[in-house]
């Protein structure tokens, strides 16, 4: 009996003592009240410029309060998914716990040496904020961080940090080089702002047809500069219509040398498409065939890019393929 007590007291201690380890290593309640350890944004409507350092370059990001997109390095459009998730990472940004006694040293040495800084402003000269953001934890769980705010300065503990409803590390949010940020849309019609599209097969003038929207949202088909024909399948020149209404491209790695890109934009391109919406502002791309996976396009300001044959092959289809015909 006393040797089923003993232990039953053994379990309770051990269960304790481990309880409180949790809580100390842990658990950001025995450091809600420190002012060094509130790294989320209250407010990310408020934030209107973040700028990016690491060992590779920089990266500005600045909006006009309220902006759906924001301007990358003062000159591209930046890529909307990307600042979203930047936003939604400030917002639910939580420590998780301290970082271990025996991990300190080497923790703030490597923040020291290669932490991305992340400065997030809210208005005025100065950021409400920076993180230093540091590599993943051993568990792939939290992220080593340290916080400076313009009235505390400089926090002297790093912190591990994950971010609410998410599970991993959020070092690769945050990045400089440029190709990453910008954005990748081609054609964004968004309601019913999309006109007219025209598509030309360079090989094979005879598939080349045009599509003109009127203000009722009926599609006139047009062939042969300007032949208007008629169609029985209106669901399906619908279909086809709408497929243009936002596509993206995939990378704007071509993987091709400046060389090879110069000479690329020389050649005629197999495929162009335009698009014109109801103010009569046109976006063209042109296409080049490139393998089963993968064609080469250049938009209107030169830039080489990949697209995806699967987002692409569907908008390549000559007038007898549309209109089902031999």
């Amino acid at each position: 009996m006393k040797s089923n007590l003993k232990l039953f007291f053994i379990l309770v201690l051990v269960t304790v003592g481990t309880g409180v380890l949790w809580y100390l290593d842990d658990n950001p309640g025995n450091i809600a009240e420190n002012d060094q350890a509130e790294f989320a944004i209250e407010d990310t409507s408020e934030v209107v410029k973040i700028f990016i350092a690491d060992n590779f370059g920089t990266t500005l990001l600045e909006r006009e309060k309220g902006d759906e997109y924001w301007v990358l390095n003062s000159e591209f459009k930046a890529r909307k998914s990307s600042t979203d998730l930047l936003l939604k990472t400030f917002d639910r940004a939580a420590v998780k716990g301290a970082v271990p006694e025996k991990m300190r040293g080497t923790v703030i040495r490597n923040l020291a040496s290669s932490a991305k800084k992340v400065e997030i402003y809210t208005g005025g000269g100065d950021p409400e904020k920076i993180w230093y953001v540091g590599s993943a934890t051993p568990n792939h769980t939290g992220t080593y961080m340290l916080l400076e705010t313009p009235s505390e300065g400089k926090a002297e503990e790093p912190f591990v940090v994950h971010m609410e409803g998410f599970t991993g590390f959020l070092t690769t949010r945050f990045f400089t080089n440029e190709d990453e940020w910008k954005y990748t849309g081609i054609f964004s019609y968004p309601n019913r702002t999309l006109q007219s599209i025209s598509f030309n097969d360079q090989k094979e003038e005879h598939k080349s047809y045009k599509l003109i929207s009127d203000t009722s949202g009926v599609l006139d088909l047009y062939i042969n500069e300007g032949k208007e024909i008629g169609y029985s399948d209106t669901l399906r020149v619908q279909e086809q219509f709408l497929r243009f209404k936002k596509v993206h491209f995939e990378s704007f790695n071509s993987r091709l040398t400046v060389e090879q890109e110069d000479s690329l934009k020389l050649t005629n391109p197999d495929f162009s498409i335009t698009c014109t919406d109801i103010e009569g502002v046109a976006t063209s791309v042109f296409l080049y065939e490139k393998d089963e996976e993968q064609l080469y396009g250049v938009t209107e300001d030169g830039q080489v890019v990949l697209v995806q044959t699967f987002v692409f092959n569907p908008l390549i289809v000559g007038i007898q393929e549309l209109l089902q015909i031999n």
